[in-house]
């Protein structure tokens, strides 16, 4: 029992005498080693928190323009239509001004070519009724006379 001891014993001097070389030569270089990665780590989540937080700013950012651009997008389609009614209106308007414009020509040319008709009629009726009174009278009436006869009987039709 006693050689075993001996053995634990030397092991355990010889463990402390590994720790105690380890700590004084490896483990403060060991440690510096781990403390520069975690730092490094450290950086690189910050980093990357940093790029996420302006990817976000980025992202607001566009989509603040994006809204903007279909806020944009709406007015310019009101205004085309409130331009298009505007300009129909007055295509109405004119189309309708012209129409009447048509119109009262057409009805002042009626009037005109029935005033012409009446005239025509008048002439008409009066040389016939010249034609028919010299076959009964059997006489030629003169130019003069016709007019003369002619302004008489218009003015008894008129009356």
């Amino acid at each position: 029992m006693s050689f075993e001891l001996k053995q634990i014993i030397t092991q355990i001097i010889a463990f402390l005498i590994m720790l105690w070389v380890l700590k004084r030569y490896m483990w403060q270089p060991l440690m510096s080693l781990m403390d520069e990665r975690t730092h490094k780590i450290q950086a690189t989540f910050k980093e990357i928190e940093e790029k996420n937080r302006q990817a976000e700013l980025r992202k607001a950012e566009y989509e603040k323009k994006i809204s903007a651009i279909k806020d944009e997008g709406q007015v310019i389609i009101q205004n085309a239509v409130k331009e298009a009614r505007t300009i129909a209106q007055n295509l109405e308007s004119n189309a309708q001004q012209k129409a009447h414009e048509i119109l009262q020509r057409a009805q002042e040319q009626a009037k005109i070519d029935l005033a012409k008709a009446k005239i025509e009629l008048k002439k008409e009726i009066v040389d016939l009724s010249f034609h028919a009174l010299e076959k009964l009278v059997r006489i030629k009436l003169t130019p003069e006379d016709r007019e003369r006869f002619a302004l008489d009987l218009m003015h008894e039709v008129k009356e």
